[in-house]
């Protein structure tokens, strides 16, 4: 009788815990989504590509597609930086790329002049809604970019950190103009 109240409580207990985690994962929408989760309006793209962004390992074929998208829902309008692969993607809301820029350029000099020399590992990195980009160090200071949470080839390995610096500065650049 004892066994069978325990797994009953047992069960109840995990059965919540599924709920609880289902509805926490539900409730996280990237601010895409929810800039064009609105129903009842037109919802319109406008891609503009950004050079392909080289992540260092000389195959074009590693290369990530790059482009600032205008979206349009209703009246509203929002701009993007899409970074994609074969398999992942994220959209990076305008006003984070400044914030992503200024926090890569402190992981850069992180990179450098913080890491602890008696540290058998390290690592920095900065997160968004939909986007990570950091360091680690174990023999070497490898750098990455996650396009999202969740999924196979998400986590992408940057070897030259100024390419991807290059392309927030791009991205910036040709939304501001495209809002002229």
């Amino acid at each position: 009788m004892k066994v069978r109240i325990i797994i009953s409580v047992m069960f109840l207990i995990s059965l919540s815990c599924m709920v609880l985690f289902a509805q926490e994962t539900s409730e996280q929408k990237t601010k895409f989504d929810q800039f064009t989760s609105k129903s009842g309006v037109i919802t319109r793209f406008e891609d503009f590509n950004l050079a392909k962004l080289d992540i260092g390992y000389g195959e074009t074929l590693l290369a990530l597609d790059c482009k600032v998208r205008i979206v349009y829902v209703g009246q509203l309008k929002g701009y993007y930086l899409h970074i994609s692969n074969s398999t992942n993607k994220c959209l990076i809301e305008s006003t984070d790329l400044n914030e992503i820029l200024k926090a890569l350029d402190a992981l850069i000099s992180a990179s450098v002049n913080n890491i602890n020399p008696n540290a058998d590992y390290y690592e920095s990195r900065f997160v968004t809604d939909d986007f990570e980009i950091g360091f680690y160090k174990d023999k070497e200071t490898a750098w990455y970019i996650k396009l999202s949470k969740y999924g196979k080839g998400n986590v992408v390995p940057i070897k030259n950190i100024q390419n991807v610096r290059q392309t927030f500065v791009s991205a910036i650049d040709k939304i501001d103009s495209l809002k002229l």
